[in-house]
């Protein structure tokens, strides 16, 4: 695969010529030179267009960018400290040489790892049909939307899962009650309450049977 020198004179055909060509050096390359070549000359490429202020290409550039990170993420699996060799506070290189530091392929992992080729297709898609440029933090934010949604379902399924914690058929003269109240007023998605347990509407509160657990002069602290 030639060197791509990208000029302003540069055609079209021959940026998406040299993006295919890449894409099939990319799958077939057998080291991390050659993918870190790739990904760097995509990065280029994705840098001039932005100052040319071609977005399509600039697109299509940085989904090539992210598709060479991610082949590098699956040929470059997190090893354990045995394999490494590696000690506490050292650096880990990969596999394959040692191109690649320790922190940058963390977060290369860190962004790829959570998702699946299906959804990564699906990112891909939709970043070229909204003509922006795909980038790691992106892919970083879907995968902790994922988490935090496995996470709640997890939660849900457990606590849906629960025996009641009143036996059947006692009676209290007290209660005291916090109900899933909820609220949305988060300053981040990250600190929305249902990220720590499913919440409930009034008027589902409302609807609780409390009468059933307690006489009818019980004192009940809300």
């Amino acid at each position: 695969m030639k060197e791509l020198v990208f000029v302003a004179e540069t055609s079209d055909l021959v940026v998406v010529e040299w993006v295919d060509q890449a894409r099939s050096a990319l799958q077939s390359a057998r080291d991390n030179f050659e993918r870190i070549r790739i990904r760097d000359q995509a990065k280029a490429v994705e840098k001039a267009a932005g100052v040319l202020g071609r977005r399509d290409i600039q697109v299509q550039a940085s989904v090539l960018v992210q598709e060479a990170e991610r082949v590098i993420a699956k040929a470059n699996p997190p090893m354990s400290r045995q394999e490494s060799g590696a000690r506490k506070g050292k650096k880990v290189v990969t596999q394959n040489d040692d191109l690649i530091s320790q922190t940058n392929l963390r977060n290369i992992r860190q962004a790829h790892g959570s998702i699946d080729d299906l959804e990564f297709e699906e990112i891909v898609e939709q970043a070229t049909d909204e003509g922006v440029p795909l980038t790691r933090r992106a892919l970083v934010d879907v995968g902790k939307q994922k988490r935090r949604k496995e996470a709640r379902e997890e939660r849900d399924t457990k606590l849906s899962a629960q025996e009641t914690l009143f036996p059947t058929g006692q009676l209290y003269t007290v209660l005291l009650a916090d109900p899933p109240w909820r609220y949305s007023f988060a300053e981040t998605e990250n600190r929305e309450i249902e990220n720590h347990y499913p919440t409930m509407a009034l008027d589902e509160i409302k609807g609780l049977d409390v009468p059933s657990l307690c006489y009818s002069d019980s004192v009940l602290y809300l």
